[in-house]
């Protein structure tokens, strides 16, 4: 069984304009507005997706999704899936292919057509505040926002698995079940069996906001800072948190150095490092300590300070 499974792909372009402004020696706020160009959305939700047996001849325990055509050869009776699924897409130049029968196959997305699909907009804020000399607390929220997606490109689905069974008195029935049953696709549409529906209207999504509590204690003249940065991503169907401990070394005006871990990310087995000097910013978040090394990634960045720095007093 499936229950409460999730599936969205999100694509929008920000452009905006912010404003920042020290209201004291202490207090510092500020604030981004975005306006979004949203190029595509997609939600897949699985509230329920079961197999419901009844056989002879094979284990109440069988794993259907690894199972072989050769143990359905003896089973006797019958075996169905129920499904309670919805698909929502909004893109321009995506398709939602079906085959023969009407159920969803494949997404099909041709660049060439591809444009903006849904407009929005969004809010950036923080705040920060020196609770005696040297140490500092900060919040932020970023992403408190939303795109509406236009109806014309916009297309429903449910799931319809009422004759997605098997029977054993139909010879070869057992190939064509497990198959559907038993692929490997991350997304398996050819189980959910997606039937475009009439419904024709425009939707609204909201965007995966991230609230960000931060601490920070600058000592030697703010060469050397230690801080802890909590972070909380509402993403869907549960947030995700994430607490991190960093360093920051800053032996002269041009040249800084930072290392960071995070006891959340990948079981506490990854780091990360970073190197500014003068305009040029290296580094990476995730850098993974354990013996196996599937992935990185590395951060490259160019910064333009405008006005003059506070640390430079």
């Amino acid at each position: 069984d499936m229950r409460d499974v999730e599936f969205g792909i999100n694509i929008y372009i920000e452009i905006g304009g912010g404003y920042t402004r020290v209201i004291n020696d202490r207090l510092n706020i500020g604030g981004r507005v975005k306006w979004l160009l949203g190029m595509g959305n997609l939600e897949l939700k699985a509230k329920n997706v079961s197999v419901i047996t009844n056989l002879e001849g094979v284990d109440p325990g069988y794993n259907w999704s690894t199972g072989s055509p050769l143990d359905l050869r003896s089973a006797k009776g019958t075996a169905a899936v129920l499904a309670d699924a919805q698909l929502a897409s909004s893109f321009e130049g995506m398709e939602l292919v079906t085959n023969n029968e009407g159920y969803i196959e494949t997404l099909r997305f041709r660049a060439s057509h591809s444009g903006v699909a849904g407009r929005g907009v969004a809010l950036d804020a923080g705040i920060s505040c020196e609770v005696f000399k040297g140490f500092t607390l900060s919040a932020a929220i970023n992403d408190l926002g939303f795109i509406k997606w236009d109806k014309n490109c916009t297309q429903f689905a449910d799931a319809n698995t009422a004759s997605l069974a098997y029977d054993s008195n139909d010879p070869g029935d057992y190939r064509r079940f497990l198959g559907i049953i038993g692929s490997d696709e991350p997304i398996n549409l050819h189980l959910l069996r997606l039937t475009i529906t009439d419904q024709q209207q425009s939707r609204k999504t909201s965007l995966a906001s991230t609230v960000t509590v931060g601490a920070r204690y600058r000592t030697m003249n703010g060469k050397l800072s230690f801080g802890a940065l909590y972070s909380s991503h509402q993403v869907k169907p549960n947030a995700l948190s994430e607490l991190t401990f960093g360093l920051n070394y800053r032996p002269a005006n041009m040249l800084d150095f930072a290392i960071s871990y995070s006891p959340l990310m990948c079981g506490g087995q990854s780091i990360g490092a970073a190197m500014k000097v003068g305009p040029l910013f290296i580094g990476s978040d995730y850098i993974y300590l354990g013996k196996n090394i599937k992935s990185c990634n590395a951060l490259v960045g160019l910064s333009i300070p405008l006005g003059k720095s506070p640390f430079l007093d």
